[in-house]
């Protein structure tokens, strides 16, 4: 193992050798004002009865340089930055920790800032016993370390130990979840999540050896870990950038965003700002693997004009972010800008707002040159109005994407009129499953489901296991295409079919009739075993839950039943997201670059979750649920793993489909050609409306009606 050092004079790292054999390791890292280093020191002897221990030295990992530091694991103090330190650290691992069964011994020593040891003690009895998750020095104190609340106190001079204080653990692990951070004028901080998980920030008193009153954070922003600064006491990330904040301020400063920085962070292991204007970060990109990026300032005159293409969405998907990144790193005319309408969002209430914000600019010729459609926006109406590109001729004129063979039930769920207006990058499906030895070759559908029930010796109001009046939502979506004509701006909803559903509804019970406070959702699902429950509703994003819902719900085949419909059931396509052009999109060529990178080799190929819309790769994955589970390291070599579901208080593992099953579900899942719609102002007029019905204060006839007219002015208004 080394040590990278970067001192607040230079720009290069240095390397620190440490003495290690097979049997040692290093872990957490902090260090003083006068560049000395404090280490964990993780010693091991495994129980074969032999306990001689082997000389062994050091292992060289390379050059050192900082793209070595860049692509190795690393662990690294995020304490080690204060203004009066000579120094920071950053530890980089030779080779992969073994698994052992193992007696361990860990010390805490101490080192030079050339890493010759100075001295090295046992850790306290508490702290060897248990996870030492905080090692900092404080300054005119000394080194202390922290586990499960207890915070020791060691002596700089000799090694010395006496108990500090003690912190509540929140979990009942005796897990103590707090940080230690300094703040650019050196002194020290604790951040801790109080018993609602929200974060205090309090400083230390080194006097009192105590913590004082604590601090009020900024409002404006999630604090699940802070880094020390230079500029700013603080430094938080989030995947939209880098903000700091200074102990009283109310509100976090943006310092830099990813995205215009043409960079992409899922993950992030420090940040450090080692001079004024220069930040590190060791991240993650999305890929896994770990790189140190230098950040520095730049002059708003220094950046290169490009012209601006404008992406609009409510909320932005990390996929989305990602290659948008990557278009305006490789693009030196455009720059895709992201305009996010969540971004005023202030409660729950204010949420469906921002979609109208869209839509309003949407339909009033306003629109973002490429708009990321989601759940909640009706894209099938914003195509009627014409406010969408048609993608076909892109398709067919552009060489590469033609030569693609596609999901045929995917392009063609997306077409409206014959017409392709929307991108599918990837996706799932929704159903309702039920037991073959039940269901058979028959359909539960909204006029039969009461009737089917009550055959099969189940309470109608427990057919659909957990499901609660509250929860219509679901099945008003479902069945939505069954009463709406979204070419006509039609809708018919005075229907049998629609009364039908409605009277469906008032089977289940209400979230005000239910005690939630001792409520078992583990025997919910169980029922569908004991045949107290008919329907289970699945959304499938990959195959490992196709074979856990068989395995754990109902122990024996399966048929795809899809929501009850009108005289049907119904199964849909369910895309994480969806992406348009407009028809106003200034280059829309160039926003056909970006749309295309989603159907590309590289993207498809490595979908996290959900499936792929190209034919080669979904059948690629069809081939791999037949076999056990693995994964691909970073060799290319393939490597047997375990996993498993958690259903009914059983632990469901997860092994190889037969090839039978295999393809029943890929061919279920080809064979699906309807995507869910939902209209979120559409679902809020049959709420509102059905409760009258569900309370018995008008029937099911007079509340259709009321939805039939409502929903028709709505329609008349927005087609």
């Amino acid at each position: 193992q080394k040590i990278f050092k970067l001192s607040n004079d230079s720009e290069a790292f240095e390397e620190i050798d440490l003495k290690t054999d097979e049997n040692t390791s290093y872990g957490k890292i902090t260090c003083d004002k006068d560049g000395n280093l404090y280490v964990i020191k993780e010693c091991w002897t495994e129980n074969t009865g032999d306990t001689s221990e082997e000389d062994g030295s050091a292992e060289d990992t390379g050059d050192a340089s900082e793209e070595d530091a860049s692509t190795e694991d690393t662990d690294v103090s995020e304490n080690a930055d204060d203004e009066n330190s000579d120094s920071m650290e950053l530890f980089e691992d030779s080779e992969d920790d073994e698994d052992f069964e193992v007696e361990y011994q860990s010390n805490l020593v101490k080192l030079s800032p050339e890493g010759e040891t100075l001295w090295e003690v046992s850790l306290s009895d508490g702290d060897d016993d248990s996870y030492v998750n905080i090692l900092d020095y404080i300054n005119d104190l000394g080194v202390v370390t922290v586990r499960a609340g207890q915070f020791t106190l060691y002596n700089p001079d000799n090694g010395e130990s006496s108990e500090l204080l003690k912190r509540e653990c929140i979990d009942d692990d005796n897990y103590y979840d707090g940080n230690l951070i300094k703040g650019k004028d050196g002194k020290t901080y604790l951040l801790e999540p109080d018993q609602n998980y929200d974060e205090q920030l309090f400083p230390f008193n080194v006097a009192n050896k105590n913590f004082e009153e604590k601090i009020q954070l900024p409002t404006d922003e999630y604090f699940g870990f802070l880094y020390p600064g230079k500029t700013f006491d603080f430094y938080v990330l989030n995947n939209d950038g880098l903000g700091g904040f200074n102990v009283g301020d109310t509100e976090v400063t943006k310092v830099c965003d990813f995205t215009l920085s043409d960079a992409l962070y899922a993950n992030a292991d420090f940040v450090i700002e080692p001079f004024e204007g220069t930040i590190l970060i060791y991240g993650d990109e999305g890929e896994g693997d770990y790189e140190l990026a230098r950040m520095t300032k730049v002059d708003p005159k220094d950046v290169i004009e490009k012209e601006t293409l404008t992406i609009g969405m409510v909320g932005v998907y990390d996929m989305v972010r990602k290659q948008i990144v990557k278009f305006n790193k490789n693009n030196d005319k455009y720059r895709l800008k992201i305009v996010d309408y969540s971004s005023d969002t202030e409660s729950e209430e204010d949420f469906f707002d921002n979609y109208d914000k869209l839509n309003l600019d949407i339909t009033s010729g306003n629109a973002p040159d490429l708009i990321v459609i989601d759940y909640y926006m009706p894209w099938k109406s914003y195509a009627a109005k014409g406010v969408l590109e048609p993608l076909d001729s892109y398709f067919e004129n552009d060489e590469e994407i033609s030569k693609k063979k596609f999901l045929d039930n995917i392009l063609n769920a997306t077409k409206i009129d014959g017409k392709q207006y929307v991108i599918v990058p990837c996706f799932g499906v929704s159903t309702c499953v039920g037991a073959e030895d039940k269901i058979g070759s028959e359909t539960v559908t909204l006029e039969n489901y009461e009737e089917t029930c009550n055959k099969m010796g189940i309470d109608p109001k427990l057919g659909m296991g957990q499901f609660f009046k509250e929860s219509g939502s679901t099945l008003y979506t479902s069945a939505g295409d069954d009463f709406i004509d979204y070419e006509t701006g039609k809708c018919n909803f005075n229907s049998e079919g629609f009364i039908s559903l409605l009277k469906m509804m008032n089977n289940f019970p209400s979230y005000e009739d239910t005690d939630f406070e001792d409520y078992d959702y583990e025997k919910y699902e169980s029922y569908y075993r004991e045949n107290k429950s008919l329907l289970l509703q699945c959304s499938f994003y990959d195959f490992d839950y196709y074979q856990a819902t068989i395995k754990g719900y109902f122990g024996k085949d399966i048929v795809f039943n899809g929501f009850p419909g009108d005289n049907c059931g119904k199964s849909f396509i369910d895309p994480r997201m969806q992406i348009a052009m407009s028809s106003t999109c200034k280059d829309k060529e160039m926003a056909w670059q970006f749309l295309k990178a989603f159907l590309s080799d590289d993207f498809q190929k490595h979908i996290d979750y959900g499936f792929p819309v190209t034919e080669n790769e979904f059948d690629a994955l069809v081939e791999k649920a037949q076999e056990k589970p693995y994964y691909i390291d970073e060799k290319g070599e393939k490597h047997e793993t375990s996993s498993s579901w958690s259903i009914a208080g059983m632990e469901i593992e997860i092994t190889e489909l037969s090839k039978e099953e295999a393809e029943k579900f890929g061919n279920f899942v080809k064979s699906l050609d309807c995507m869910a719609t939902r209209d979120n102002k559409i679902n809020t007029i049959i709420e509102e409306e059905a409760g009258a019905y569900y309370s018995g204060q008008k029937t099911a006839e007079e509340v259709a009606d009321i939805i039939q007219s409502r929903v028709s002015i709505y329609l008349s208004e927005n087609m």
